[in-house]
């Protein structure tokens, strides 16, 4: 309905005005949201059932039933809406782990970062291995670890540094900077450093490294 339609179009946005207020980014083009019913969702994407939605240059959600009120996805569209910035912020080249840890904790309350810094992350000892498994097409119980291990690693970092450093730090993805160049520009300390803040890990990095 008109109605419904309304309604989802007031939460995108809010998006807009959250996100763009968090990482002083706000798109000028359009943003294209496209919304289907969960059991075509999953058939038209071949996403696993755990899937909340997805970003492919166009916001798509799915819908559990036609009855469904558009409050019932406000998190979705705040997570993918968080997607559309950072691509368009990065051209596609932010870490998966920054991108789903933004994405997250937008999506459950960006005014309460610290909340997420005490999440467990013992399970990984480096921030390119959460990139390797996301990419592995986890099961239900690796994609439970690696998100959290993103929305804590991601609360970390801006806890320690803030969120106008990492907005930097996307801004310097976006204009082709390796990880290691963007990290020295926007919060003057190497990748290996910003892992360390991260991962809260010293022990098992020095080991690494050594």
């Amino acid at each position: 309905s008109q109605d419904w339609a309304d309604e989802i179009l007031d939460m995108l946005e809010e998006a807009y005005d959250q996100v763009g207020g968090q990482l002083a980014f706000y798109p000028t083009q359009r943003s294209q949201v496209l919304i289907l019913q969960t059991e075509a969702f999953r058939k038209v994407h071949d996403l696993p059932e755990w899937a909340g939605g997805v970003y492919d240059g166009r916001i798509r959600l799915p819908v559990p039933a036609r009855n469904t009120r558009p409050s019932t996805i406000k998190g979705s569209i705040l997570h993918e809406y968080t997607h559309h910035v950072i691509y368009l912020m990065t051209a596609g080249n932010c870490p998966i782990w920054l991108n789903e840890g933004l994405a997250q904790i937008f999506e459950n309350n960006y005014e309460r970062v610290e909340q997420f810094t005490e999440m467990p992350t013992s399970d990984f000892n480096e921030l390119a291995e959460l990139d390797r498994q996301f990419r592995q097409k986890p099961d239900r119980k690796m994609a439970a670890t690696l998100y959290r291990t993103s929305i804590a690693v991601t609360a970390r970092i801006l806890n320690e540094f803030s969120w106008s450093r990492v907005a930097a730090f996307l801004e310097y993805l976006g204009m082709g900077y390796s990880l290691d160049h963007a990290c020295s520009e926007a919060f003057a300390v190497d990748f290996a450093e910003l892992t360390r803040t991260g991962l809260q890990n010293e022990e098992k990095l020095e080991m690494i490294s050594q």
